[in-house]
């Protein structure tokens, strides 16, 4: 057996928190042109997270954290 399969799967299962983006000030507040906002994301979208499969008897286990959020 390839060891790659157990791999793909245990990765294949890993669901990564959705981020929460929060701002300042608040999304919810009149906007005004020119000030300053402050974008971040909650620290629990950073929580690392694993996933692990099993196939004929060979155990992977996939660990993923997410390092970077890029809006557009």
């Amino acid at each position: 057996m390839d060891p790659a399969v157990p791999a793909e799967q245990a990765v294949s299962k890993l669901e990564l928190p959705k981020p929460v983006v929060r701002m300042s000030p608040s999304e919810l507040a009149n906007q005004v042109v020119g000030v300053p906002v402050w974008l971040w994301v909650e620290g629990s979208s950073w929580a690392p997270v694993k996933s692990s499969a099993a196939v004929l008897g060979a155990l992977s286990v996939a660990a993923g954290q997410a390092g970077q959020l890029v809006g557009d």
